[in-house]
């Protein structure tokens, strides 16, 4: 392995359909380039691919494309930004499907103590795997899906004949992740059309992750640095969307944002951003288990960024102190209250989410910090909360922090006007929904019943602002009693974060 590849894993720390791409398939014109579309005949969707919508400059939030380029891009040529999973997460995922044993659990946490930046003789090699030539910082692409039918209506010049659009923000814990990994929006495409409407236009987007878009801290901001760039390159490409997707057929006041953990987190922050001076880019939002889990304190951040140093001299077998020094690294070896009232919020919440971020390790009350934690999470396993084990116990904790309450919050901000749903299918785990969410007909191991419920929701929402739509169980209000939908039975159910334990969060008691 060369170094190419050595601080690639630094980003963690801070149905392939026919297609046609004809030479008289349709072609944009932005002004600053021209982008031409393939065309897939069973699905009569035009996809522009890889669209350029900011530039992406090391530590800096992103900037405006200046380079003219009038050359037909046919999309053919992806890229990714530097993205790397803890590994940790892949084996919670091993040891809940049943695939890992709780011995070889604990010999593969051991393994991965001894990767340590104190320790020259640890092999940090062994925990990396090559990102692949796609991989690049200059990664802020965007991809618009467009049903043929609104196509030809642009084509015509129809007067206010703009379409609802779908923007898609990726999840992935904010250090993995791409436009297309959660899947083909045909299907969910299809769903927006079965009222007999033209359907919605889809844009999914790449956005900066881990060390390069999530670094923060005074140390880190003192020397130049920008924080949240990660969030500030989303917004660039909301105000993308606001000044070029009429070009597509969309309408620019009919916008909703979406995404699952990270990208319902993004979601969530996107409405609060600027502290609502100046309008959102968009006029609805769909937080899907939005994940979040602050750093508050600017000790912590501050602890965080001196750890990306740390790691950073470990991967490359230098000696790095500073983010200027952190700059100069060549990119072959850098391989790694106040709220937007008018948004309108529809909302989604697993049953478990928690379970794959839990450790299994834990089996006593030490190691779940008892000082800190337990008046909120007490030590009671016989049912009077929802827990009745130790690791049910860390698994709610996980699962309340850095999902569940985040729904609560934004859902009591909205009161009179939020509607929710509970994916409760199977266990509920997180993460679980987006293969519904990007149900296409066909798929392996997906109730087709819910999954179409669960499209013709949202769907619904982003045309009209409300999800309920005609032959599916009605979602109320979700009002002072906490009401959400259970998408698996459809009935009434209170919503899982509304609770003691999700207030004590909100106050940020653990600070």
């Amino acid at each position: 392995m060369g170094r190419n590849t050595w601080l690639f894993l630094l980003a963690s720390v801070a149905s392939a359909l026919p297609t046609d791409c004809a030479t008289n398939a349709p072609v944009v014109d932005l002004a600053y380039s021209r982008h031409q579309a393939t065309y897939n005949n069973i699905t009569r969707l035009f996809t522009f691919s890889n669209i350029k919508y900011a530039e992406a400059p090391r530590f800096k939030g992103p900037e405006e494309v200046t380079v003219i380029d009038r050359r037909i891009n046919n999309g053919s040529v992806a890229t990714m930004c530097p993205t790397a999973g803890p590994v940790w997460f892949g084996l919670s995922a091993q040891y809940g499907a049943g695939s890992l044993s709780l011995e070889e659990l604990r010999a593969a946490y051991a393994e991965l103590r001894e990767m340590d930046p104190g320790n020259v003789s640890s092999d940090p090699e062994k925990f990396i795997t090559n990102p692949g030539a796609t991989t690049t910082e200059d990664c802020l692409l965007l991809d618009v899906t467009v049903p043929k039918s609104i196509w030809q209506r642009t084509l015509g010049g129809q007067e206010g004949a703009g379409a609802p659009v779908m923007v898609w923000i990726v999840g992935g814990g904010y250090t993995v992740g791409h436009k297309n990994d959660a899947g083909n929006p045909a299907g969910l495409i299809k769903r927006s059309q079965e009222d007999g409407s033209d359907g919605v236009i889809h844009v999914s987007i790449n956005y900066r992750l881990g060390l390069f878009g999530w670094s923060s801290g005074r140390s880190y901001q003192e020397q130049g640095g920008v924080s949240n760039i990660g969030l500030r390159d989303q917004r660039a490409a909301l105000k993308w969307v606001q000044k070029h997707i009429h070009l597509f057929g969309g309408d620019p006041d009919q916008v909703t944002i979406y995404g699952e953990s990270a990208g319902g987190g993004s979601v969530m922050h996107q409405i609060t951003a600027y502290g609502a001076t100046g309008g959102a880019p968009f006029r609805r939002a769909i937080p899907q288990s939005p994940g979040f889990e602050p750093l508050p304190s600017t000790s912590q951040q501050d602890s965080r960024f001196d750890s990306v140093l740390r790691w950073a001299s470990y991967f490359s077998r230098t000696n790095i102190t500073t983010l200027a020094e952190l700059l100069e690294v060549p990119f072959d070896v850098l391989w790694k209250g106040k709220y937007d009232a008018s948004v309108e919020v529809f909302h989604g919440v697993n049953s478990n989410e928690g379970f794959i971020f839990t450790s299994p390790l834990i089996t006593n009350d030490d190691e779940y910090t008892t000082d800190l934690l337990g008046p909120i999470y007490p030590e009671i396993y016989d049912g009077t909360y929802p827990w009745t084990s130790q690791f049910g116990r860390s698994e709610a904790t996980r699962g309340d922090s850095w999902f569940s309450c985040n729904n609560r919050y934004i859902s009591r901000a909205f009161t009179e006007t939020v509607r929710g749903y509970l994916f409760d299918i199977s266990a509920g785990h997180h993460g679980t929904d987006i293969a519904y969410t990007f149900f296409n007909e066909g798929a392996d191991g997906i109730d087709p019943v819910v999954a179409t419920r669960l499209q013709l929701y949202l769907t619904s929402f982003a045309k009209t602002g409300d999800p309920n739509t005609k032959g599916q169980p009605f979602i109320p209000p979700y009002g002072d009693n906490a009401t959400i939908l259970s998408l698996t039975n459809g009935t009434a159910v209170r919503d899982i974060g509304d609770n003691e334990r999700c207030i004590w969060w909100q106050k940020a008691l653990y600070r």
